[in-house]
Formats: C-alpha cells, structure tokens, sequence
C-alpha cells in the first residue's frame, strides 16, 4: 500500500485550482463578448437604455467618414472587400453630437462589410442634396448574404439618434443584390444665426 505524499496532494490541488480559474477565464470571455463589444455598442446601448443627451458641435461630415472608414479599412482587407470612398458635392459641416453619429456611421460600415461579397466593392459617398448631407453606403452581396441586416434594436437605436439629430437612417435592399445605408443630416447653417 503507496501513501500519498503531503507535496503530490498540494500538487493536486493546485493542478485542479489551476484547471478551474481556466473554466472561470473563459466563462468570463464569453459573457463580455455576449454584450456590447465596440465604443459604437456600447453608445447605441447607452441610447437604448434611456441616455439621450446630445452634445452638439459642428463637425466636419467628410472628416468624420474619412475617419470612421480609417478603422475600417484593415477588416475590410482582411475580407477582401474593396473599401471605395466617393465624395459629391462638398458635404457642409452638420451640427451633431460626434459620439452617437460615429456610432451609427461605424456600425452601418460593419453591417456592410459583413455582408459585403468577397472581392467586391463596398461604397461610401458623401455629398451634399438638397440641403442635406448625406453619406450613402452600398455594397453587393452574393445571394442571401450570411449577416445580411443588422438586429433589428441597433437598427432602431441608430434611426433614434438620427431623428434626434433632425435626419434620416433608411436601410434599402435593392434588386440585383445590392444592399445600402443612408443616412441624412440637416447641414449646419453657415456663420452666426
């Protein structure tokens, strides 16, 4: 008959220790990837949750897309989706509030590129019509595309503050498998009112 020595029950015991605080880890992981993962989540949540104060400044659209799509171009590689930004009439300022609208204009680019079939082009215009800045996003899809729309309460939380800002959020699937985002904003009036 073997006696367990006092060092190979403390051994045990830090093995299981050790293979336990694993479990924990990963539990953990996978309910902070369960909730809202990005800056943009997280502000469309904050909305969703009653947090509608909007901090108004007059922004620059065409800077704010450039650098919206800045971040969205490594992912956008990495699927091999072609990220083309396309510029209409200069887009005048907007008065908005910089968070929320990044927010919407980040998590429409990641429906789109989401969606967007391989080695196809994913489209960013800015322009000005009628009054209204605008910023269009399109892009193809080949047949039912696997995340083809975002959830339906991003959706609204994005149309939310867009209306709040005084514009429009539409999302319009096309006949030829074409897929887009618009969003419009009153332009900001030029000098002091």
């Amino acid at each position: 008959m073997q006696t367990e020595e006092p060092a190979s029950g403390v051994k045990a015991t830090a093995k299981r220790l050790l293979k336990d605080s694993g479990r924990f880890l990963l539990a953990g992981v996978k309910a902070a990837l369960a909730g809202p993962t990005t800056p943009a989540d997280f502000v469309l949540e904050s909305w969703r949750q009653g947090q509608r104060d909007l901090d108004l400044e007059a922004v620059d659209l065409w800077q704010l897309v450039t650098d919206c799509l800045a971040r969205h171009t490594a992912p956008c590689a990495d699927k091999g989706v072609d990220l083309l930004l396309q510029q209409g009439a200069p887009a005048p300022a907007v008065m908005v509030d910089r968070g929320r609208i990044e927010a919407v204009l980040h998590k429409a680019l990641e429906s789109a590129r989401h969606a967007c079939a391989q080695n196809r082009p994913l489209r960013v215009r800015v322009a000005l019509e009628g009054g209204r800045a605008v910023v269009a996003i399109t892009h193809e899809v080949d047949g039912a595309p696997a995340f083809d729309e975002p959830s339906e309460a991003v959706l609204e939380a994005a149309r939310e503050v867009v209306a709040a800002h005084g514009g429009e959020l539409t999302f319009e699937r096309a006949d030829g498998g074409s897929i887009g985002f618009t969003l419009s904003l009153p332009a900001a009036p030029l000098g002091p009112s």
